[in-house]
């Protein structure tokens, strides 16, 4: 059976610059954690053992303006952090001539 939460505490931040997601995985080892991204979703999961389904998985919508090239994450003290930089592409102004 396991014992972290179904649903961890998830905080969500915004900069001018980048998203930034904060997740709670007390005793969650990075090696069995999965983060990617498709381009419209971030999936997160942690793995059980033995080939089992995920332990925990979430699956966010990418905000319009997320450069999924430059995700980056990092896990420390139990804590999953996830950087979503913001790119300048997804809106522009447009000089009229």
């Amino acid at each position: 059976m396991s014992t972290h939460s179904p649903t961890p505490a998830t905080d969500i931040f915004a900069s001018d610059t980048a998203w930034l997601l904060r997740v709670d995985l007390p005793g969650v080892s990075p090696e069995s954690l999965s983060v990617t991204a498709d381009g419209t979703v971030l999936t997160i999961s942690a793995a059980a053992e033995n080939d089992a389904p995920p332990q925990w998985l979430r699956r966010l919508s990418l905000p319009r303006g997320a450069d999924v090239d430059h995700i980056a994450a990092t896990l420390t003290d139990g804590v999953l952090s996830v950087e979503i930089p913001r790119t300048d592409r997804s809106v522009r102004a447009i000089a009229i001539g």
